[in-house]
């Protein structure tokens, strides 16, 4: 028989739904508002910088 006394560990979905509601506000601000557009634009071309460099190296590095 199961004891009705033994408390369940809720502690991976009260983690869960931590993450899952900080994620879904920063998507939010992103998204929603002209400072999160700005810095989108931003990351967007932190990214595209990284990934000229990168290809630039390697093709540097086979010639």
């Amino acid at each position: 028989m199961k004891n009705p006394f033994k408390k369940e560990d809720h502690t991976g979905l009260i983690v869960g739904i931590a993450i899952g509601a900080a994620a879904g506000i920063s998507l939010g601000w992103l998204y929603l508002t002209d400072d999160g557009a700005q810095y989108r634009r931003q990351i967007s071309r932190r990214i595209k910088e990284g990934i000229s460099d990168k290809a630039a190296d390697v093709i540097s590095k086979k010639t």
